[in-house]
């Protein structure tokens, strides 16, 4: 899936999607958290995550347990011009147990790839989104 924001700067977009206050005022219901933050100087930003994907009446809610990786896209040169927002799931019983009234859906591959556009200086985005996500059940 791809598309082109205008008038959106790619920080803001990476802040939406990466920051928990910003997961959790958008969307509240979805009990996100970060179970295990990104070390100090660690270039790949590796995080543990999950979130729950509600469900109507009578289906089960599906809850995600991810690694999240913040990795840099770099142009002809070797200059940063984007963000690749990569998630797998795994499983740890120790950091996210299972739950009977909730299904663990996984996520075999998930990322968000961010590129400023040379539109206006600072401003617009490319976004390209590649998910393949097992909801289980």
């Amino acid at each position: 899936f791809w598309v082109y924001f205008p008038d959106v700067r790619m920080e803001d977009a990476k802040r939406a999607l990466v920051d928990r206050k910003e997961r959790q005022m958008r969307d509240g219901d979805a009990e996100y958290q970060v179970h295990r933050e990104a070390a100090q100087g660690d270039p790949a930003c590796e995080e543990d995550i999950s979130f729950v994907l509600r469900a109507p009446w009578p289906f089960a809610d599906r809850e995600v347990l991810e690694r999240r990786w913040q990795l840099p896209l770099e142009a002809v040169g070797g200059r940063p011009t984007g963000v690749a927002i990569v998630m797998r799931s795994f499983e740890d019983e120790a950091t996210l147990p299972l739950r009977e009234d909730r299904v663990r859906a996984f996520a075999h591959k998930s990322a968000y790839l961010l590129r400023p556009t040379t539109s206006l200086p600072g401003v617009g985005l490319e976004l390209v989104i590649c998910q393949q996500l097992d909801l289980g059940g």
